[in-house]
């Protein structure tokens, strides 16, 4: 196999712990280890000023199953916020200076700046692949959101070499915005199976809450955690809340406060990886509420869990979940069906475990030495 200088764009990288900046960085380890030379180039938007994101250049060495491998990481600024957009006009500045430097590049992120700019510049330079980590899914900004549509978003999928669809439902989208089907390839999200399946040594805190339902993600009213927190309210069961804040902790607590079930609810805030495999493994359920999710990895690594999974029927949720199989899914802001799908899972231990082994299976095609092969 030929030893590639692979480029990775990403408008945000760690220490941002979300979806997108997670299979930005575990596919580039994966490629790393299979001996390609890694490079991501990056922002510090929703980062400025974190300790560990420095503007400029720096390398990170990490070891996995023995062997050993690095990444190289270029940070530039960002100087405008725009919704979440971004504005980093060092990117394209950068790319001037080192795009013959590499082989192949990947741009992660729809609607973002430093991945847009990057495509169009790479245009004719660099086989170039787009994966979006998802496109609009609600009616806020709808004008705004058209327009980026078809002057910017549709002509930089366009301008990619190969659009990496996580799901079929980006393929669909990706035909809407003129990309040929020729020019797609499917591709999921990655997850390390392996350790969420791996039993952890010693105490797991987590089992003091027991029986409890497990929600794993950003803290915002998009996830669906004011239905949730309803749906447990008469449950003989704790929630465990595990993520950071995105600007709903404050409101979603006073959620509980009205529904008085503050000793019901535990806000574990972000955790290591250590802590969340117990936090997975501990749980005996795990409920995805989401309006939407382009993916839903927290899917996938609790099934890697051996856990029966709750999802919403919306965005690519339902491709992970098999209603009756691995787990259930239930209309979006339902409380009351969301309930009674809790309560059966609680009640019914022999239903939970095969959905759980169900799911552990399932999980296994996700694996990341899989997906970077891909």
């Amino acid at each position: 196999m030929k030893k590639l200088r692979i480029l990775e764009v990403a408008s945000a990288f760690e220490p941002l712990k979300g979806g997108a900046e997670k299979v930005v960085g575990e596919l580039s380890r994966e490629l790393a280890l299979l001996g390609h030379q890694v490079t991501i180039l990056t922002t510090d938007l929703y980062v400025a000023g974190h300790a560990e994101a420095k503007i400029g250049e720096q390398t990170i060495s990490f070891s996995k199953n023995g062997k050993r491998a690095s990444i190289r990481v270029v940070r530039v600024p960002n100087k405008l916020f725009l919704a979440g957009y971004g504005y980093a006009p060092g990117v394209v500045g950068w790319l001037k200076q080192h795009w013959n430097e590499f082989d192949v590049a990947h741009c992660h992120g729809y609607n973002r700046h430093a991945t847009e700019s990057a495509l169009f510049f790479l245009n004719g330079k660099l086989p170039t692949a787009f994966t979006a980590h998802g496109f609009y899914h609600s009616s806020k900004r709808r004008l705004l959101k058209k327009l980026h549509e078809k002057f910017l978003g549709s002509r930089a999928a366009r301008s990619a070499s190969c659009c990496v669809a996580i799901t079929e439902d980006d393929v669909k989208t990706f035909e809407q915005f003129g990309v040929s089907r020729e020019k797609m390839v499917v591709i999921p999200n990655g997850v390390e199976v392996e350790k969420f399946a791996a039993k952890q040594s010693g105490k797991n805190e987590f089992e003091q809450y027991s029986p409890y339902v497990l929600f794993v993600g950003r803290l915002h009213s998009s996830k669906g955690l004011q239905f949730l927190a309803e749906a447990v309210k008469e449950l003989p069961c704790r929630l465990v809340v595990v993520g950071g804040d995105a600007g709903f902790e404050k409101n979603l607590k006073q959620i509980v406060s009205l529904h008085g079930t503050e000793q019901k609810v535990v806000f574990a805030g972000e955790l290591a990886e250590r802590e969340l495999v117990k936090a997975y493994q501990a749980c005996s359920v795990f409920v995805l509420p989401s309006e939407w999710e382009a993916f839903g990895v927290v899917l996938v690594e609790a099934m890697a869990a051996g856990k029966p999974v709750i999802a919403s029927n919306r965005g690519a949720m339902p491709h992970l979940v098999k209603e009756g199989v691995n787990g259930f899914l239930v209309p979006y802001g339902d409380s009351l069906v969301l309930k009674e799908k809790i309560s059966l899972l609680l009640k019914d231990k022999k239903l939970a475990a095969k959905m759980g082994l169900a799911g552990s299976k399932f999980a296994r095609q996700f694996s990341w030495k899989s997906v970077a092969a891909k």
